[in-house]
């Protein structure tokens, strides 16, 4: 085995000195070379659906956060004294915890005379500092009728258009006189939107 240097540079000599690289079989065949592993990829199947879906999630959630900040910068610039003036959306000081209590009178919302949008903006506006840590709201649906029920639409985009931070960080929503329709609502929102 000492005279058979060129065996050991070309790579494989088995004890006898014999060059396995003779055989041929051995180091043309597959198992003899590193390739995907049949077994994980025949498991994960095909996964490039996987990985645009995953890509288009997270341009859509882009968009979605691109949005809100533009809304938050809207927010910001325009003039919403005309639905801060009504007075429906407020934050009312700390619970027990030191959390921020955010009110909401359901009845002095005007919601078929009012410009939904500017009261997105509003919204946003009000809370956008708050729901950076926990806080509690708490809906008052005293002496509402059918005029102060925005429809389920606007509701839907307001959920869907307000980013994470704002469900995560909600600890407590209390409503206060609720009704069949009100029930109805949180439980849907709870079990379909969330």
């Amino acid at each position: 085995m000492e005279g058979n240097n060129s065996d050991l540079e070309s790579g494989f000599a088995d004890m006898n000195g014999v060059s396995l690289n003779s055989y041929g079989g051995v180091t043309s065949s597959a198992y003899s070379q590193m390739q995907i592993d049949l077994d994980r990829q025949h498991l994960l199947g095909n996964r490039n659906h996987v990985v645009e879906s995953v890509i288009a999630d997270g341009l859509e959630g882009l968009e979605h956060q691109e949005r809100y900040e533009r809304l938050l910068h809207r927010a910001q610039i325009e003039d919403l004294t005309e639905v801060s003036g009504i007075g429906c959306l407020y934050q009312s000081g700390v619970d027990r915890l030191g959390r921020p209590v955010v009110v909401f009178c359901g009845k002095w919302f005007p919601a078929h005379n009012i410009d939904l949008e500017k009261a997105l903006l509003y919204l946003i506006k009000l809370l956008d500092p708050i729901v950076k840590g926990d806080y509690v709201i708490a809906y008052f649906h005293t002496l509402t009728s059918t005029n102060n029920y925005p429809s389920l639409h606007w509701l839907r985009e307001v959920y869907s258009i307000l980013p994470y931070k704002y469900k995560k960080n909600l600890k407590a929503f209390y409503i206060v006189h609720p009704t069949f329709w009100t029930k109805m609502m949180t439980w849907w929102f709870t079990t379909f939107m969330a």
